[in-house]
């Protein structure tokens, strides 16, 4: 089985990505299944969910947070319990942090650590 790890769906300024736009080329590629999760510049983890929902077989449905947003622990909490989402998307280039920034991290890293969910911090 073929996972592509790393994949933006959804809408940003002048620009949509549609999770079956995204599909066609996994189709194209060869690949089974898709991490997907929402644009850094308009998150939107409702959205996302709602297209791993359309699609269980073909994406896996990660939330997306701005660490620096008041309420970001909450929406975490939110996306893996009732959205199901099953990692966390961090984008420390575009939403300006620093990994040892541990007063907005460990927050979000206690709550991944107690649900045992995977975290990726690319870029």
């Amino acid at each position: 089985m073929i996972v592509d790890t790393h994949n933006h769906i959804g809408y940003r300024k002048g620009e949509y990505f549609s999770a079956e736009e995204m599909i066609s080329w996994m189709d194209r590629a060869g690949v089974d299944m898709a991490v997907a999760f929402g644009q850094a510049e308009a998150i939107d983890n409702d959205y996302v969910a709602a297209c791993a929902r359309r699609h269980p077989d073909r994406l896996i449905a990660w939330a997306f947070l701005n660490p620096w947003e008041y309420g970001a622990e909450e929406e975490l909490s939110r996306c893996i319990t009732e959205l199901r989402m099953s990692g966390l998307k961090l984008n420390p280039t575009r939403h300006g942090f620093a990994l040892d920034r541990y007063s907005i991290l460990d927050p979000i890293y206690k709550i991944c650590a107690k649900k045992s969910i995977p975290i990726s911090l690319l870029a």
